[in-house]
C-alpha cells in the first residue's frame, strides 16, 4: 500500500513505539505494529495482508527502526535488490485512487482537508472510533 507523503508512516510508527513503550502491543512485533497501525481495521491478518509486502509488489518502503546510536541501515538494504529512493519521492509511487478507497475517503471531504490529513486522522483516532 502506498500513503502519499511519509507523515503517515511516521503516525503510524510512532503509535507502534508508543505501544511497545507502554507494553500494550497488539501485535507481536514492533514492525508489524506498524503495519496494523496504518490500516483502519482491527483485525491484524487484514492489516497484514493490506500493508504489508506482495508478491506482485514492485516497490516497497522500508523502514529501519533502531535503537540510539545504532546505525543498521546499510546492513538491512543490503538485502534488497533495485533502485533506493529518497522518501521524499514516496508520493511519485503513490496510487491515490486505493488510497481514497482503502482509507474510505470521498471527494467532498478533500474539499475541506488533504488526502494525506485524512488518512493521518484516520490513523491517529482509529483507536477511538469503530470502523
Amino acid at each position: 500500500m502506498n500513503n502519499p507523503d511519509n507523515q503517515n508512516i511516521a503516525v503510524a510508527a510512532n503509535k507502534a513505539v508508543i505501544s511497545k513503550m507502554q507494553d500494550k502491543m497488539t501485535t507481536k512485533t514492533l514492525h508489524t505494529e506498524i503495519l496494523y497501525n496504518l490500516s483502519t481495521s482491527r483485525n491484524i491478518t487484514q492489516s497484514l495482508m493490506k500493508f504489508g509486502v506482495g508478491e506482485s509488489d514492485k516497490n516497497m518502503l522500508v523502514g529501519v527502526i533502531e535503537e540510539s546510536g545504532e546505525d543498521r541501515t546499510d546492513n538491512v538494504l543490503s538485502h534488497f535488490k533495485g533502485i533506493i529512493s529518497p522518501i521524499e519521492e514516496l508520493p511519485k509511487f503513490s496510487d491515490t485512487a486505493l488510497i481514497k478507497k482503502t482509507y474510505k475517503i470521498k471527494d467532498s471531504e478533500l474539499a475541506v482537508s488533504t488526502l494525506t490529513d485524512s488518512v493521518v486522522t484516520r490513523i491517529a483516532t482509529r483507536d477511538f472510533t469503530s470502523v
